[in-house]
């Protein structure tokens, strides 16, 4: 898998293509609930937009790879789940912090010798079976 690194940055998320037109998302704010790959692509950049638009106090892509962990993998033969999960905190220049605390299971397959991401659940909580904050 190869990330975007521009929506990795602002949008913390890796480039990917999908085959369905309804997604499982959570937004931050919300619950789980399924929406069309347009609803998704628009609070996507709602997001990335107020990322964007927030002064942070330390550098924004150190503090998403030191609140990101990747640690397993689950590969049967073609397919794979990516389990990752985002835990950790990054300075506002208000003295606040931006809170990462979910995780994401990325559905792939490999296709040609090569792994894509076929799908994914995201905003799930970390660690699973705590309530979330709302």
């Amino acid at each position: 898998m190869q990330t975007d690194c521009g929506n990795f940055r602002h949008g913390r998320l890796l480039k990917w293509c999908v085959h369905t037109s309804t997604l499982a998302h959570r937004c931050r704010r919300g619950g789980v609930h399924p929406i069309t790959l347009a609803d998704y692509r628009d609070e996507w950049l709602r997001q990335a937009r107020e990322g964007q638009a927030q002064s942070y106090a330390e550098d924004v892509e150190a503090g998403i790879h030191r609140a990101t962990s990747l640690t397993a993998i689950e590969i049967t033969d073609t397919r794979a789940i990516a389990h990752k999960k985002f835990n950790g905190e990054i300075k506002l220049s208000d003295g606040g912090t931006d809170r990462l605390n979910w995780q994401t299971l990325y559905f792939c397959r490999k296709v040609e010798g090569q792994w894509k991401l076929t799908g994914f659940v995201g905003y799930l909580p970390y660690p699973m079976g705590l309530p979330t904050s709302r």
